[in-house]
């Protein structure tokens, strides 16, 4: 079985350290500072571009401000299946809802902005196939796919299966998956 890994990269000013994690999907930030619409390369650039943030060395005990994690993809799977997440939840209150912003996606995706070694995977480039979408809120609502078969966009509805012109971004897009160029899909 072939594993696909994200990197993950910290550097502070004693040292480095490299990780690498498995994935099966990658669950995605919808900023809160940015308004709808919100291109889906944003989030993926925000997902890979690093974080900064302080924390105690365990030999000397100082607090130190100068960390750094860069998350970075390091293989890439034949099936790219992107989460976003609509929801946040209130530290203070512990209260959840539901993010409705619009987030444009491109039926072509090249990946290789968000990859750590590019000669790794020759081929970066992904066409989208499938969306899943959620209409209500977080606790209930309904689900429905746009599944493109043969060329030609389709919309599953419950037992309703219907022509589509093709997938149009909403505020409801969950779960949005791509598959590699290079495959016959």
């Amino acid at each position: 079985m072939v594993n696909y890994n994200l990197r993950s990269y910290v550097r502070t000013v004693e040292k480095k350290s490299l990780t690498f994690d498995h994935f099966t999907s990658l669950s995605l930030e919808i900023m809160k500072n940015l308004d709808s619409p919100i291109p889906l390369e944003v989030i993926l650039q925000s997902y890979t571009q690093g974080e900064n943030f302080e924390c105690k060395c365990n030999s000397c005990k100082r607090k130190s401000s100068n960390i750094k994690r860069t998350l970075t993809i390091s293989l890439l799977p034949n099936i790219l299946i992107l989460q976003l997440k609509r929801f946040s939840q209130c530290y203070l209150t512990g209260d959840q809802k539901k993010i409705e912003k619009l987030i444009h996606f491109p039926d072509c995706l090249d990946m290789k902005d968000y990859m750590s070694h590019k000669e790794q995977n020759p081929e970066t480039k992904y066409k989208l196939y499938a969306s899943l979408n959620q209409k209500g809120s977080l606790s209930s609502g309904h689900y429905t796919a746009h599944v493109k078969r043969y060329n030609k966009w389709y919309t599953c509805n419950d037992r309703v299966i219907s022509n589509t012109k093709r997938i149009l971004p909403e505020t409801e897009n969950y779960i949005l998956f791509y598959v590699r160029n290079d495959l016959n899909f």
